[in-house]
């Protein structure tokens, strides 16, 4: 039988990240060859609670959520909350953080509705924080000279309007937004930087009327 690596270094190094080693060493390799699978479970539960790390198993790589703390936050541009709201998104984030990491994405979805409905704030799984305020994106090229004033309010409107619908899973509407960006105002948005620019030419396979999820067939 297989001996487990040795638990001293959790006790010696608990702040250092080097201590989820042994953990991730008796979850992935040693208790699942010997089938205590219960035991291994319990230490992935710990590995969340304590580390705040999330074990993938099947392709034996885990992550660390962290935005300095390693904990949710509240975002920078989110109005006031009472404290009793700010400790319940939290917990309920945690739960669904949990979900997730089990694959329970039924009821991670719905505690993330639940957050949505109870205390009216948005989930930037990005950065670890919670707001009552969709977060913003950044503009990366200059104004044209020829755009009347307020125009960009019009656009950060619109850009953020389209973030929500996103966020609700709306995404027709979202498309619908986006598409008139692009047509009428040459924006194009980058949702994995949250940054946006004008004039930038958009993809080839992309023609006038067409949604993000429809591509040009070439040689139908």
């Amino acid at each position: 039988m297989l001996n487990p690596p040795p638990l001293v270094v959790l006790r010696l190094h608990s702040n250092s990240i080097t201590s989820i080693y042994p953990l991730l060493s008796l979850s992935i390799v040693f208790y699942p060859q010997v089938r205590d699978y219960d035991t291994a479970d319990e230490i992935k539960e710990r590995l969340l609670s304590e580390f705040n790390v999330h074990l993938n198993d099947r392709n034996f790589t885990y992550r660390v959520w962290d935005n300095g703390s390693g904990k949710w936050s509240k975002g920078e541009n989110c109005a006031p909350l009472e404290a009793d709201s700010e400790a319940g998104i939290v917990l309920l984030l945690e739960k669904r953080g949990r979900a997730k990491d089990k694959r329970e994405y039924r009821l991670a979805d719905k505690c993330a509705e639940d957050i949505a409905e109870r205390f009216k704030v948005y989930i930037d799984d990005q950065s670890r924080t919670f707001s009552t305020e969709i977060w913003d994106y950044e503009r990366t090229t200059t104004i044209p000279d020829d755009w009347e004033e307020g125009k960009e309010a019009e656009i950060i409107y619109k850009i953020k309007a389209r973030a929500k619908e996103k966020y609700s899973r709306n995404y027709r509407q979202a498309d619908a937004i986006r598409l008139e960006l692009r047509e009428e105002h040459q924006v194009e948005i980058d949702d994995k930087e949250r940054k946006w620019s004008i004039g930038k030419p958009a993809p080839a396979w992309v023609e006038k009327g067409a949604t993000t999820y429809e591509k040009k067939t070439e040689n139908a």
